[in-house]
């Protein structure tokens, strides 16, 4: 995966955090009691690709394309044109 890639929501380059749908607080209540239907809950947060997502750090949003991609090459080019310092050593160009 790429280090850096662009939100269409919020229109920016950004460092993606990796997210895990569901709350530990839950599983962790749901171990306590000893409710068997945690098992299936722990095993689709832990190993179910659905349940993992890209966010971005900026505006939470979870539309994230990578830089190389049509949408992702669109955008930063867009973004090099308004502001040519900051985003072209993240293109590589020189």
């Amino acid at each position: 995966m790429q280090k850096y890639m662009i939100c269409t929501d919020c229109e920016d380059v950004v460092e993606p955090a990796k997210k895990t749908k569901g709350l530990f607080v839950i599983e962790i209540i749901l171990w306590l009691c000893l409710i068997l239907p945690v098992l299936i809950y722990t095993l689709w947060r832990t190993f179910s690709s659905s349940a993992r997502y890209l966010e971005c750090p900026h505006c939470k949003g979870r539309s994230i394309v990578p830089l190389k991609s049509s949408k992702g090459k669109r955008i930063l080019k867009q973004l090099i044109d308004e502001n040519p310092e900051k985003y072209k050593a993240m293109a590589g160009i020189k």
